[in-house]
């Protein structure tokens, strides 16, 4: 069983829950941007909040009443929970490489994503479109090509010639040889051109192409290459064999590309609505035909070994299936051209850590608050001398005291004294699980500002594994526990929103409530991929997303 593979679940007490919420404190939202970019990287795997600066400051309508700055516990607040603490596990060793791809767009636009590092891009070094992209081993270089037979070398990719007025038509594609030491180009008729040590084995203007030609790859040993049509007409040369073609089926859409599997003993055709057809000994892990695309798909990748692969749209959306882990894609705003190529495996470059946070200031001496009515245990918030900015009003809540306050406190009173803001909690401590009393809750809480926290979680049970299965962003998961875990954590913070919409709640903000109480894995970068998963289903409902937790806690 996949549950046997976790760490067992520790039991809390409610006493030990109230005893860990009352520790919560409040700091600037200024100051939790940049803790927050710190913190979102764990093994490996970066998961940055903030697409913008963590200096600026937007004052938000008058009308809005969401708090939007963060609450989070001191650093050296210590949980407390009824088990004896366990031993530390090591630190596990880093790793030398990890997953990545890269995405171009048809202006020269280049987009890293994992553990490929950025080299240059062609933007601006060319009028015609670039069309395609391949890459050296480990990603540590890559070409570009254009339309007019230009090529564009970045990294420690080598620059062997270029088709510019050689080709009668548009060139479409590139690939290299595996020595990194050439590469080939087609046009859309078919025609080859082969440039360093790539040989030339015949094209497919020689054998009456029925449509146009769309890509080109190249065999393990370099000895020879496929050249694909739109209609799925496959053209072998050299010692490239063939598994079958689509050209006698029925397409819904043209075909885009072919990717061959590592061994070259089979292959994929790619069609511009995201079906996939698996020849040969490529195994078939999803596709994207019957899904509603907000733009065509425009390339497909594979994976370091095979296990799975990426699908792009023009749009710069990725969509990952089978063990091909999604990493993440440039923000449609940030497009200037559609993209037209993805280039995946394995890469030599971590993601960048964000620097240590710096601690927050001494809290400066005030009365302390009074307790609350002793039938309605409800967690507390004692604020520090960080201002925070509240919506409501625009007014800065300086010093100011709030409350937390979810389930739990359903069957309670309401705490009555004057407060500044207040933090609804959505759901039931749980992802999938339902805060009842959340529209009480919630009326409640705007006598003040407003805002709404979702919990977190790794999936432990059967039925939260299922639900990590599939996602609009990964369709299939196939057995990858990765996938498993963006998948859960997208679709519980999509639910979570779904119920808080219906209980009347409508904060433009989301804060991502992250505990040591809640099940979590050992391995900190699955960990990592759940709150990844989690963040791009908030930004993906159009809110903005933060942290909701200590330093302590996020790092156990």
């Amino acid at each position: 069983m996949i549950e046997q593979q976790f760490a067992p679940y520790r039991p809390v007490t409610p006493r030990a829950l109230a005893r860990r919420k009352a520790r919560i404190a409040s700091v600037s939202r200024r100051a939790m941007n940049f803790a927050t970019a710190a913190i979102l990287v764990a093994g490996g795997v970066a998961v940055s909040q903030y697409d913008q600066a963590p200096g600026r400051r937007e004052r938000p309508a008058a009308s809005t009443r969401v708090v939007e700055a963060a609450s989070v516990a001191t650093a050296n607040a210590a949980p407390t929970t009824t088990a004896a603490a366990a031993d530390p596990a090591p630190a596990p060793a880093e790793p030398e490489r990890g997953p990545a791809y890269r995405l171009v767009a048809a202006d020269g636009g280049v987009f890293t994503h994992g553990w490929y590092e950025f080299a240059g891009s062609a933007a601006g070094l060319t009028k015609a479109p670039v069309v395609g992209i391949a890459q050296t081993d480990h990603g540590d270089g890559y070409w570009l090509t254009s339309a007019d037979g230009g090529v564009f070398t970045f990294g420690n990719a080598e620059f062997f010639g270029a088709a510019v007025g050689q080709a009668r038509e548009a060139v479409v594609d590139i690939a290299r040889t595996p020595t990194n030491k050439g590469y080939w180009l087609v046009a859309r008729d078919g025609g080859v051109f082969s440039f360093g040590d790539a040989t030339f084995h015949g094209s497919a203007v020689d054998v009456g192409l029925s449509s146009r030609a769309v890509s080109l790859a190249s065999t393990p040993s370099g000895n020879g290459y496929w050249v694909v049509g739109a209609d799925g007409g496959v053209f072998t040369f050299g010692d490239a064999p063939f598994h079958g073609s689509a050209a006698s089926q029925q397409l819904n859409a043209s075909i885009i590309d072919l990717v061959p599997t590592p061994s070259g003993n089979g292959y994929y055709l790619v069609s511009s609505d995201g079906g996939v057809f698996a020849f040969g000994d490529a195994p078939f892990h999803g596709s994207l035909a019957g899904t509603k695309l907000n733009r065509p798909i425009a390339d497909m990748s594979l994976d370091a070994n095979g296990s799975g692969y990426w699908l792009v749209g023009a749009d710069g959306g990725v969509f990952a299936f089978g063990g091909a882990p999604y990493l993440g894609s440039p923000p449609v705003k940030r497009l200037a051209a559609p993209v037209i190529g993805i280039a995946g495996g394995h890469g030599r470059h971590a993601p960048p850590a964000a620097p240590e946070p710096a601690p927050a200031p001494e809290p400066a001496p005030e009365p302390a608050p009074a307790p609350p009515p002793a039938a309605a245990p409800v967690a507390a918030a004692s604020a520090v001398a960080k201002p925070v900015r509240a919506a409501a009003g625009g007014a800065l809540l300086d010093g100011k005291f709030g409350w937390d306050i979810s389930y739990p406190q359903c069957d309670g009173q309401r705490p009555v004294e004057p407060f500044a803001y207040a933090i609804i909690g959505v759901n039931g401590g749980r992802a999938f699980r339902y805060n009842r009393c959340l529209a009480d809750e919630w009326r409640w809480a705007k006598q003040a500002a407003a805002g709404v926290y979702v919990n977190v979680n790794f999936p432990r049970s059967a039925d939260e594994l299922a639900r990590g299965a599939s996602s609009t962003r990964q369709p299939a998961c196939n057995g990858s526990l990765a996938c498993v875990a963006y998948n859960f954590g997208f679709n519980g913070v999509l639910d979570a929103m779904s119920y808080a919409t219906s209980q009347g709640v409508d904060a433009p903000f989301i804060w991502l409530d992250v505990e040591q109480l809640n099940y979590w894995t050992p391995d900190r970068a699955l960990n990592a991929v759940v709150l990844r998963g989690a963040i791009d289903g908030v930004r993906e409902a159009g809110l903005d997303v933060g942290i909701y937790s200590t330093p302590y806690q996020f790092r156990k």
